[in-house]
């Protein structure tokens, strides 16, 4: 990834006021972030997923010969003021592309290849030697229905074009097919359900690339480039989008997949860099270049009747307040 520490003074169009420095970032509406957790100053964060007890992992652009851990959070451990994040696992080189299923984290490591980091134990291995080992990153998605792992590519030289590719391996580390994709996949993620993977390249257009049919179709367009800041959220059915390095630095938008309409969600942030809808909880995670901050669970974008309905439901289930005051 590409990610370089900028200012945030192209936002101001995008609200009515620009976050000062040290403010939080904001929605929108208005809505504050709550600044969770701090990461080690040795390295950016980028891209995150979490595991089924809800604890949120975030990789890293560690270029350094050695690499740092993976760092998680665990919302267990939140009691109102920044925590430190934990390292989890082995020293990973530009650990920028992590999924996590099957029980442990897959995540590219620059200097051996595709790693598989068990949850909860952090015992590892290596999954695929000589996978995903480009030196700006190499994005990771894990399909639930057959455990299948999904490899995009990152360019191998910062600044050059990267390979219009997705490498698929089986559950045991298998390559099962390699894939030609209309752009380079620098960042990526995957529907869950659908198995749709969506992917982007460093500037502003989502894709979206079917495995199955082999469709590779546009999704639409953020206002900035794009790097590592992507999500598929399950919830509203669009994909967020962050924006970092460039024009528009630092804002998070929403993309409606079915008419490539963006939104504005929020802004001020120092390069949005990794974005999540974490299905425990359902709260909204983002990060920055060493900080992650959260929305809890009642902000959704605009979604349509049903599924607002089904979520205050499954809200009220969990005991959650976030949409009002469930019914007795």
């Amino acid at each position: 990834m590409r990610f370089a520490r900028l200012s945030c003074f192209a936002a101001i169009f995008f609200m009515p006021a620009l976050a000062q420095a040290g403010a939080l970032p904001t929605t929108v509406n208005g809505d504050p972030f709550i600044h969770v957790a701090t990461g080690p100053g040795t390295a950016q964060l980028f891209g995150s997923t979490s595991d089924t007890l809800g604890r949120v992992y975030a990789g890293n652009n560690a270029n350094n010969p050695t690499g740092i851990p993976v760092q998680m959070f665990d919302p267990t451990l939140f009691l109102g003021s920044p925590i430190a994040l934990q390292s989890f696992g082995p020293p990973v080189g530009d650990a920028d592309g992590l999924a996590f299923g099957g029980g442990a984290i897959y995540t590219g490591d620059q200097f051996e290849g595709l790693r598989r980091i068990d949850v909860p134990a952090g015992t590892h291995s290596l999954f695929v030697a000589g996978a995903a080992i480009n030196g700006t990153g190499s994005p990771v998605a894990f399909r639930p229905s057959d455990s299948h792992v999904f490899v995009g590519f990152g360019t191998t030289v910062p600044g050059a074009p990267g390979d219009n590719r997705i490498d698929e391996y089986d559950a045991a580390g298998a390559l099962v097919q390699t894939y030609t994709t209309v752009a380079e996949t620098e960042t990526m993620v995957i529907d869950p359900v659908s198995g749709i993977l969506y992917y982007a390249a460093f500037g502003t257009e989502v894709r979206a690339f079917n495995p199955i049919t082999l469709s590779d179709t546009t999704v639409g367009n953020s206002s900035g480039t794009i790097d590592g800041g992507l999500a598929f959220d399950p919830i509203s059915g669009r994909i967020f989008v962050g924006t970092a390095n460039g024009v528009n630095s630092g804002l998070v938008e929403t993309i409606n997949i079915a008419t490539g309409v963006t939104t504005p969600f929020a802004s001020g942030f120092d390069g949005s860099l990794g974005i999540l809808r974490e299905p425990v909880s359902g709260d909204l995670y983002f990060l920055e270049t060493n900080q992650l901050f959260r929305l809890e669970s009642r902000f959704v974008p605009e979604p349509g009747t049903a599924i607002l309905l089904l979520f205050a439901v499954l809200t009220c289930a969990s005991g959650r307040r976030s949409i009002g005051r469930c019914a007795a």
